[in-house]
């Protein structure tokens, strides 16, 4: 078993365990150990660091334009996909291919992120290809408690019922329904207010790619 410790900041320590990687958050009361990533295999062809998943109208002029552009200030390669960019509605096979080369998919799961069906379409490629190829996702909580996009409460219960009612095919309603659910348990980042603060997750981030580098 390798095991190499890293000090990260004062309070924060990381722990790269046999390609995971994992962070202890310590406080006066608690401490706290998130498993930030699986093992990929080294040898998949990648195009893209990171794959930005997010409702353009709520974070695109703020959380989420800030932090592709923090990415990208770092050296990250980023794919950043709006769905005001696309010709349709439909996910493009050339948009499935970025999914899959990418290392890390980020979900920024904010207010009105279920009331886009390019989005939710989006999320199920995502989680299909982590299942099929080890894809990281780190979801982003944005102004949105988790047990909401779990269970479809607030705005996420509210949005896939206007989906609903003129949805063509039924089956969408349950695959987006069990993507929101897999999301949700998947160890992410609540932000709120902001809490945590996004230099921590941005260092999460580039400790995550340099293991997968491994």
């Amino acid at each position: 078993m390798l095991i190499t410790k890293l000090n990260i900041a004062p309070m924060l320590y990381g722990y790269v365990i046999n390609k995971c990687i994992f962070i202890e958050v310590w406080s006066r009361s608690a401490t706290k150990t998130l498993l930030l990533m699986a093992v990929i295999s080294p040898s998949q062809a990648f195009s893209y660091d990171v794959f930005l998943n997010f409702r353009g109208s709520d974070t695109r002029q703020g959380f989420t334009g800030y932090l592709h552009k923090a990415l990208h200030d770092s050296g990250i390669h980023v794919f950043i996909d709006d769905e005001g960019i696309q010709s349709g509605k439909i996910i493009t096979p050339e948009l499935k291919e970025a999914i899959e080369k990418s290392r890390i998919a980020i979900p920024v799961l904010s207010t009105n992120y279920a009331s886009s069906s390019f989005c939710l379409d989006e999320l199920a490629v995502i989680l299909d290809c982590s299942r099929r190829n080890g894809l990281l996702v780190l979801p982003v909580f944005y102004k949105v408690p988790p047990r909401h996009v779990r269970h479809q409460q607030g705005s996420y219960g509210e949005a896939l019922a206007r989906l609903e009612k003129r949805l063509l095919e039924e089956h969408n309603m349950e695959n987006w329904k069990m993507a929101l659910k897999e999301v949700a348990g998947h160890s992410g980042f609540h932000f709120e207010d902001g809490y945590p603060s996004l230099p921590i997750f941005l260092l999460f981030v580039g400790l995550s790619l340099d293991s997968l580098k491994f």
